[in-house]
């Protein structure tokens, strides 16, 4: 059974809209790709310095305690800030988080 990928607001759940973006590696990610994984999707730019970094901290920690394989789990950053968070900026940001985390960018249009 396919329960499809959704959003929660405090209204109602709906179906996320799909995207298809460019991560760390230069990969291609696409949320459709993510089904019957969890995913936890955010938003942040790298140049952040304070608040955003504490931020992925507590949500790491969070996640590490729900005890959910990495194989089962995806957490999706995307970038406000496509411009300056290039893959190399991402890549560099992306070292200190774990593998199965994804920091995604694109053409300003698309984020």
């Amino acid at each position: 059974m396919d329960l499809g990928i959704f959003a929660c607001s405090t209204d109602a759940a709906a179906p996320a809209p799909a995207f298809e973006l460019i991560d760390q590696t230069g990969g291609t990610v696409r949320l459709d790709d993510q089904r019957n994984r969890m995913v936890l999707l955010t938003f942040l730019y790298t140049h952040c310095t304070d608040t955003c970094p504490l931020y992925l901290y507590k949500i790491n920690q969070t996640l590490s305690n729900l005890d959910v394989p990495d194989a089962e789990m995806s957490v999706i950053v995307v970038t406000v800030d496509p411009e300056r968070d290039t893959v190399a900026r991402l890549s560099g940001f992306a070292a200190s988080w774990p593998d199965n985390w994804h920091f995604l960018t694109g053409e300003p249009t698309k984020v």
